[in-house]
């Protein structure tokens, strides 16, 4: 602790950022790449699955790393609404910048982001480097950091796994399983139990924000999920289940199609995410 109190935010993200590509180099050393993604199997080039294979690993280490530290600090320094920011909460907060600089970095670079995940860099860039500027608030930060990423090593290895051509195995189906149960607990139980306790309380108004629209967009993905696990088990259910799971398959992929379901769904997750911070905000 006494050597983090010599760390400035802003020297520390900047000095942590070559160490996020430091992680990819490694990665693109050490793991050997699939025969369907090399490029010698691609007529020499390297194709963009392949810049997406490895950039996976470098996000699986810090989302593990950041379990890890969020839960020293839950557990040596614990979360209070409100406070200033201690150099071991500095610490973990630019570590997570550094990584989605260079995360957004090579996205642009080497990708080709959709719109959507354009905003979910500028968003987790933004809330972090406020929540460094304005030195307070960083405590709840780590908590919604926490349970943001408990769920995504998992998401993540799937992800490999379907680019290494194991779509259709058992280890994706376990991996698949074991994000959206995390998913759901983290996003659906704990979130829940957390904000009426956040909303009312001392937090900076921009970090109450930020949980908002972390929840909101859990919701868009909480309904994906769910229609993704049930075609899932549709897919593996043996004689007497599969009639079930066919329905309940056909019964979300009707309501995915249904403007009026769709709008209220939406309209009722903005209420729960912002209304009631509107209402209750201290």
């Amino acid at each position: 602790m006494e050597v983090l109190t010599t760390f400035n935010p802003v020297t520390t993200t900047l000095s942590l950022i070559p160490c996020w590509f430091g992680v990819l180099y490694a990665s693109m050393k050490v793991i050997p790449c699939p025969e369907n993604l090399h490029p010698k199997n691609n007529k020499g080039k390297i194709v963009r699955d392949y810049h997406k294979y490895y950039n996976n690993y470098p996000s699986i280490f810090h989302a593990v790393l950041s379990v890890i530290l969020c839960t020293i600090y839950a557990i040596s320094v614990g979360f209070t609404h409100g406070k200033d920011n201690d150099p071991l909460c500095n610490f973990i907060i630019a570590n997570s910048l550094a990584y989605f600089i260079y995360d957004t970095i090579c996205a642009e670079v080497l990708l080709k982001p959709d719109l959507a995940m354009r905003i979910h860099h500028l968003a987790g860039m933004s809330v972090l480097a406020a929540v460094l500027y304005i030195q307070n608030s960083g405590s709840e930060c780590i908590g919604a950091l926490l349970l943001a990423e408990i769920s995504n090593p998992f998401n993540l290895y799937r992800d490999i796994l379907k680019l290494r051509g194991e779509g259709d195995s058992d280890k994706f189906f376990q991996y698949s399983l074991t994000f959206a149960s995390l998913f759901i607990f983290t996003r659906f139980i704990i979130i829940p139990i957390w904000l009426p306790f956040l909303y009312p309380g001392a937090t900076h108004l921009l970090v109450k924000v930020f949980c908002g629209i972390v929840w909101f967009v859990s919701w868009h993905w909480f309904f994906i999920i769910i229609s993704l696990a049930t075609k899932a088990f549709k897919q593996r259910a043996k004689s007497a289940e599969e009639s079930v799971w066919e329905k309940m398959y056909k019964l979300f992929f009707k309501l995915r199609t249904s403007k009026a379901f769709l709008a209220s769904y939406y309209a009722t997750a903005l209420y729960l995410c912002f209304g009631t911070l509107y209402f209750s905000h201290g």
